[in-house]
């Protein structure tokens, strides 16, 4: 009786074809999740930026009506007030890990105010964008303005 010890050619092609199978899994996983883990980063960082410029906007002691339409994309006029709070918010949006542009629209409403702060950024495959919006009561005692 012969006992043959070891495996034949076929045996090992297809151990190392499920092998291969495998490790393709694993690596097709892995890749989808960094990309998840970088879509996740993103979308915190905009909604950060985001909410950043809609606490600036809460606290100023300007007429919040100052920040509407300004935005990422141009410096604010001279003259406007609110200057100072919008070019620090465009320094830290240009930190962002993709381009990204933010924009700020304030409408109002009755009794109250709305105000929009839009973050706008590349992914992978589209643009996507982070949206806050705050509702504030208008102050007693300040004029209406027109509504922009």
């Amino acid at each position: 009786m012969k006992t043959d010890k070891g495996l034949t050619l076929i045996e090992v092609l297809v151990a190392v074809a499920i092998l291969a199978a495998a490790m393709m899994s694993v690596f097709s996983i892995t890749t989808r999740c960094l990309l998840e883990i970088r879509r996740t980063k993103h979308r915190t960082l905009a909604t950060q930026y985001a909410q950043m410029m809609i606490e600036m906007i809460a606290s100023s002691p300007h007429n919040i009506v100052q920040y509407h339409g300004l935005g990422t994309a141009n410096d604010p006029p001279l003259d406007n007030p609110v200057r100072d709070d919008v070019l620090h918010w465009k320094a830290v949006v240009e930190t962002f890990p993709v381009p990204a542009a933010g924009s700020i629209r304030v409408v109002e409403g009755g009794h109250a105010r709305t105000v929009t702060v839009n973050l706008a950024y590349e992914d992978s495959d589209s643009t996507t964008t982070a949206t806050l919006v705050l509702k504030l009561p208008r102050p007693p005692g300040w004029a209406s303005s027109p509504s922009p």
